[in-house]
């Protein structure tokens, strides 16, 4: 699944911003090396990459929106959200002070 999410941010990302996008696979990579061997849903990549941008964007304080996000990715808005709370959630437990 790392590999298919990096795949979709890497077409999304890496001519437009290829900072943020070295940073959001870095963010990627971390936390799937932290959940090995479990799997999270939703299993949709494209929901996962939407959702590691979005957090990305709001980490160098830009913003977008989970509509917007979804068109790119042609991905559900729901499985976006459902994504990025479950990646809210590695964050706390990997950096409880923040």
């Amino acid at each position: 699944m790392l590999l298919k999410i990096v795949n979709k941010l890497e077409i999304q990302l890496e001519q437009e911003d290829p900072v943020l996008y070295e940073n959001t696979k870095s963010l990627a990579e971390r936390h799937f090396f932290l959940l090995y061997p479990l799997e999270a849903s939703p299993d949709n990549a494209a929901s996962w990459a939407a959702a590691y941008h979005m957090l990305s964007y709001e980490y160098h304080g830009l913003t977008s929106s989970f509509s917007k996000l979804g068109d790119i990715y042609e991905a559900p808005e729901e499985e976006i959200e459902q994504a990025l709370a479950f990646i809210r959630k590695i964050e706390e437990i990997s950096y409880p002070n923040i």
